[in-house]
Parts: C-alpha cells; sequence; structure tokens
C-alpha cells in the first residue's frame, strides 16, 4: 500500500511539474496603436477664383451727350426773315415748331408776307437752313400777251432766280430748263446746284417774277 502511494505521489509531482513548465509568461503581441484608425485625410482645399472686378463706369462719361444746344424759336424766325429780306412786321407767322427730319432737330417756320406764302426748315442746333420754299398766292397775271416775243428769255429768268437765291451764276449748274403752263401763265421751271445745295424756281415767263423757289440737300 505504502507502495502505490509512493506511485501516486510521484505521478501527482510530474503532472505538478510540468504544468508549471507550461505556465510560462508569454507576452501578448502588442496591438499596433494604429491599427483600425482611418487616417484623417485633410481635403486640399482649392481657393475661390476671385472674380475679376468689372470696370467702373463714370456715369458722367457715359451719359450721352447727343443732345444739342437748342437755338430756340425766335432765332429760328430770325433766320428766316433775314434770308427772306423781311422784317416781323412784315408778316404773319402760321407755325414755328420743332421737327425732326433726316436724323436731326429741325424747327419748321411758316409765314405769310402780302400774297407769298413762305416755308422753312431751320436747324435747331446751329439755326442753319436746311431748306426753304415760297409761294405767290393769287398772283394777278399781268394784263400782256404771252407771246414768245412778250416773254422773256430763259438766261433772264435765270438771273431773275440767282438774285432771288443770292447766288453767284460762276457757282451754279443748271439741270433744269424748260417752259410750262401753269395756273393759265406761262413759267420757266429751273433747277440748279450749288455746293451741297439743289435749287427749283418757278419764273413767270411773262414779267420774271419768282413765282416758287426752294432749297434742299442734295442727299435728300
Amino acid at each position: 500500500m505504502k507502495k502505490g502511494l509512493l506511485v501516486g505521489l510521484a505521478v501527482l509531482g510530474t503532472v505538478l511539474a510540468t504544468g508549471c513548465g507550461g505556465n510560462s509568461d508569454t507576452a501578448a503581441p502588442q496591438q499596433n496603436s494604429t491599427a483600425g484608425v482611418t487616417p484623417t485625410v485633410t481635403a486640399e482645399t482649392t481657393p475661390f477664383a476671385t472674380a475679376e472686378a468689372a470696370p467702373t463706369t463714370d456715369a458722367s462719361s457715359s451719359q450721352n451727350q447727343t443732345s444739342d444746344s437748342d437755338i430756340g424759336e425766335e432765332k429760328a424766325k430770325a433766320a428766316a426773315l433775314e434770308h427772306a429780306g423781311l422784317k416781323e412786321g412784315d408778316v404773319t407767322f402760321v407755325k414755328a415748331e420743332l421737327d425732326h427730319d433726316d436724323g436731326r432737330t429741325v424747327y419748321d417756320v411758316d409765314f405769310y408776307s402780302g400774297s407769298t406764302e413762305y416755308d422753312y426748315e431751320i436747324d435747331a442746333s446751329t439755326g442753319e437752313i436746311v431748306s426753304y420754299d415760297s409761294e405767290i398766292e393769287n398772283y394777278d397775271i399781268p394784263a400782256q400777251t404771252q407771246q414768245s416775243g412778250d416773254m422773256i428769255t430763259a438766261d433772264q429768268a435765270k438771273e431773275a432766280a440767282l438774285k432771288a437765291a443770292g447766288l453767284d451764276a460762276a457757282n451754279v449748274k443748271w439741270v433744269k430748263e424748260e417752259l410750262d403752263r401753269d395756273d393759265g401763265r406761262t413759267v420757266y421751271e429751273l433747277e440748279c446746284v450749288s455746293g451741297e445745295m439743289e435749287y427749283d424756281f418757278e419764273i413767270n415767263a411773262a414779267d420774271g417774277t419768282v413765282l416758287e423757289q426752294g432749297k434742299e440737300s442734295i442727299y435728300d
């Protein structure tokens, strides 16, 4: 019995010895402190495009400067009267108003003197005479025959026309010259060009009276 007890103790000692030998302190592998941690990605910041500043416009410089100075109604009337060789006391004004013709502002001035009607277009900025026309109304035909021998010549009609328009014969080119009948009388219808202006006339063939005359730009 003692022998069996000794064998049992020996086996127990062996087991205990084996158990102690297997309980070695093995250090657990150190966990990587960065493992499993998602790295923070710093987004690259794209600088905003700097908007180009619009050029500053000076209001005063951009203001439309097309408005012309206006000579006024009275000066327009005076320009027409001076051209017609008349005084204000000798005429009756029918119209004097602003209008637009071929892109410019003009004064339309109409008046009567005796039996003659005058129509003028005056540049509202400069006072320049743009066009004019005069016409004798209710004209009494002189008591003389209209035979060719009693009529003035074409040259005499031209002289009367040039005198009425204040033109020099050396500076004009005649483009029309013909006899016609108007309101029961024989007339010369004349047209000429001087510079950039065109003139037209109706001359009484009996006595050289200028019945009608007009003026306008050759570009109209």
